[in-house]
């Protein structure tokens, strides 16, 4: 798996190296960082007595995405989500020099 860290810098992961220990540690905290950036736009500011209601709610909704498998990634210019399945993408969404052509660049998982 390629993996972007910044400052142009990918590193080639094999995930396979990793044991359970490591990998649940990843895992875990993958998914922390994904919802909590879902919900980081309900604050205190904007909404004073629904924040946190609205940060579950934007968290649950998240992770139901996430369950039904549509990951999207950062891009320029953002984009919509969409499903992974492979039935359902474009027949280009999988290659990558292609997906400025239908959106947000999104991880197919297979």
């Amino acid at each position: 798996m390629l993996v972007a860290i910044g400052k142009g810098i990918e590193l080639d992961v094999d995930l396979a190296r990793f044991n359970r220990d490591v990998m649940d540690h990843v895992v875990k905290i993958g998914l922390r960082n994904i919802l909590m950036d879902s919900h980081a736009t309900a604050t205190a500011k904007c909404d004073p007595e629904g924040y946190v209601a609205k940060s579950r709610e934007l968290a649950e909704k998240k992770l139901a995405a996430l369950y039904a498998g549509v990951v999207r990634t950062q891009a320029a210019g953002g984009g919509i989500a969409k499903p992974t399945d492979p039935v359902v993408l474009p027949a280009d969404a999988a290659d990558p020099s292609r997906a400025g052509n239908w959106g947000a660049a999104h991880l197919v998982l297979r």
